[in-house]
């Protein structure tokens, strides 16, 4: 249920300028200007320990492609998404 409330928040706001994903995804239905907060690669690094660890894997990648910046906790979590996602040095 949570993750229907979450990807259908965006059809339910009526107008705003930018969409923050303060948890790593953006939701897929977002067409307007985003933001995505990665916190931790915990979900590449340990797959074992994460459930679903593919198809979030999936969905970080599409969120961070999505994003037109990246904002992450800190230099260390900003070089290891660099390193898993060189495409996205200039957004982070």
């Amino acid at each position: 249920m949570n993750t229907l409330i979450f990807e259908g928040s965006v059809l339910f706001l009526k107008k705003f300028d930018i969409y923050w994903g303060t948890n790593h995804f953006l939701p897929a239905l977002a067409r307007c200007p985003s933001v995505v907060t990665v916190h931790d690669l915990l979900l590449l690094k340990y797959p074992s320990d994460q459930p679903l660890a593919r198809f979030f894997a999936q969905r970080l990648a599409s969120s961070l492609k999505k994003a037109r910046r990246v904002i992450t906790d800190s230099k260390t979590t900003a070089d290891d998404l660099i390193a898993a996602f060189p495409n996205v040095r200039k957004k982070v």
